[in-house]
């Protein structure tokens, strides 16, 4: 598959996840969950990344899905870690 179309696969399955987040959101059993989006359908939710990762490289070519955490934005947090 040429990188373009690959690309315009993943953009369109992540503006597929944006315009579902809010519902999913409002379900408590979805959150922080880990979702496989696959030709712009949810094809399962997962605890671990790499447990969703796992089961959509069985399951798709790598360049026709995403995995996305269902968390809102407002509550992730960074941090910053240095050594001195």
């Amino acid at each position: 598959m040429p990188k373009k179309e690959a690309m315009d696969k993943k953009e369109k399955n992540y503006r597929f996840f944006q315009e579902k987040l809010g519902e999913l959101l409002k379900d408590p059993i979805y959150k922080r969950k880990f979702v496989i989006i696959h030709d712009e359908e949810v094809k399962g939710f997962f605890d671990t990344f790499s447990s969703a990762l796992e089961e959509a490289m069985a399951g798709f070519p790598p360049e026709e899905f995403i995995i996305q955490e269902v968390i809102d934005e407002k509550e992730r947090v960074g941090f910053l870690i240095s050594a001195v």
